[in-house]
């Protein structure tokens, strides 16, 4: 009897050996998932009471721990007293993609809100472009609007800026550490495309505004997205300064294009937002490439149609009328380009456009940035040798790069 009750709890301890060898790999990661979710909670409850710059970091640190890999943190630039400026990106690194601005102008913190419960609903969506939400720029969390800085930073960044029409916008443009450090930052991120302002200064209740929306028919093909429908209004009104300087910055001097809605919407209507912005970056596409042709001595000419297939265009409209664009760069592999001439759209002509050697020595084509829908079309001289394939990329900072190959050449 005694033998047979230890050899079944040889046996019960053997099963239950197994069951946790098996088990383990599985539940693992479901129990390290529950704890990165509950600590999240908590991070974001205690920031709801205390709105301390140290709750602060906590539930970004806690954020970038729920996404298991899929977010991280990232240091925008310094403000006053050297106190860090962070945000945290979600989604693969490098890749085009959207910015998520708080407007500093809210003293209840319901921007800086409203962009911590966005993050945290975009860590389960499955979208693979990049967003970064930016924690607020506000010099101090508790101060009003008017900090001890003794302007405004929602106005002192130097788009529309004028210290005689816009009171408390302070001395001059990007004075506050913070403006500043914001503006350096969107200025040497050029893979973004978009940005979503919450609770930028005057929106309307029900109203989305996109930067730019008499360009190319912009604002309506974004606007038909049916997630939107019955939950946002578009606003064509670009008159003025009531979206904020931080909107109207982001806009002209970034090049990016901007919804603006209230803090206080509806989560699903933030997320529907976003979920449009990340969804409609810019794309190039190689239309069609004519088969190459002798023209002389181990040279050879073709034709290309590059189209701007994204909802967005390569570059703000705005920005492009201030000649701030970053436009269009168009390299061979394979081959030697020699000459270049491009037209667009319904032109009749091609015109002459310069090659320039890139950074790599290799000669390349640049063009303006192309609308939503528009297409260019590129006349290319190629020294190459028989039996040579050619490749060719087009490349924006703000759209994934695009690839195509030619035949061989005979």
């Amino acid at each position: 009897m005694r033998a047979a009750w230890l050899a079944g709890g040889a046996c019960l301890l053997l099963w239950a050996g197994l069951a946790r060898e098996f088990a383990s790999p599985v539940a693992a990661p479901r129990e390290e998932q529950a704890r990165g979710d509950t600590a999240l909670e908590l991070a974001l409850v205690d920031w709801a009471a205390s709105r301390s710059q140290r709750a602060l970091e906590h539930a970004l640190d806690a954020l970038v721990a729920a996404g298991r890999g899929r977010a991280r943190l990232v240091a925008l630039g310094r403000g006053r007293e050297g106190r860090a400026l962070l945000g945290v990106e979600v989604g693969p690194e490098g890749a085009p993609g959207v910015v998520v601005l708080p407007a500093p102008t809210h003293t209840d913190l319901g921007a800086l809100d409203a962009a911590l419960a966005l993050a945290q609903l975009w860590l389960a969506e499955p979208s693979a472009a990049r967003v970064v939400f930016v924690a607020g720029i506000r010099p101090d969390l508790h101060a009003p609007a008017l900090p001890a800085l003794g302007f405004d930073v929602a106005r002192n960044f130097p788009v529309d800026w004028d210290l005689a029409q816009h009171a408390g916008g302070g001395p001059y443009p990007l004075a506050a550490p913070e403006t500043r450090a914001l503006a350096q930052w969107l200025h040497g991120e050029p893979l973004l495309h978009s940005a979503l302002v919450l609770g930028a200064e005057s929106q309307p209740a029900d109203a989305l505004w996109m930067g730019d929306p008499a360009a190319d028919g912009e604002l309506d093909a974004l606007l038909a997205t049916p997630a939107l429908a019955g939950l946002l209004r578009a606003s064509a009104d670009d008159s003025g300064p009531q979206f904020g300087g931080l909107a109207r910055h982001a806009r002209l001097r970034a090049g990016l294009a901007v919804a603006a809605v209230p803090a206080d919407a509806p989560h699903a209507a933030l997320a529907a937002a976003l979920r449009m912005l990340a969804a409609s970056g810019p794309e190039l596409t190689f239309e069609s490439v004519t088969a190459p042709r002798a023209v002389g001595p181990g040279l050879f000419q073709f034709d290309v149609v590059l189209h701007s297939s994204g909802r967005l265009g390569t570059g703000n409209a705005a920005h492009q009328r201030a000649r701030l664009g970053r436009g269009i760069t168009v390299a061979l592999q394979g081959g030697r380009l020699t000459f270049a001439a491009a037209r667009r759209g319904a032109e009749r002509e091609f015109t002459v456009v310069p090659v320039a050697l890139g950074p790599d020595g290799a000669p390349r084509v640049s063009a303006a940035d192309l609308a939503a829908g528009a297409t260019l079309e590129l006349r290319l001289v190629v020294r190459a040798e028989r039996g040579a394939e050619l490749a060719l990329t087009a490349h924006t900072p703000r759209a994934p790069l695009a690839r195509c190959t030619t035949a061989r050449l005979r």
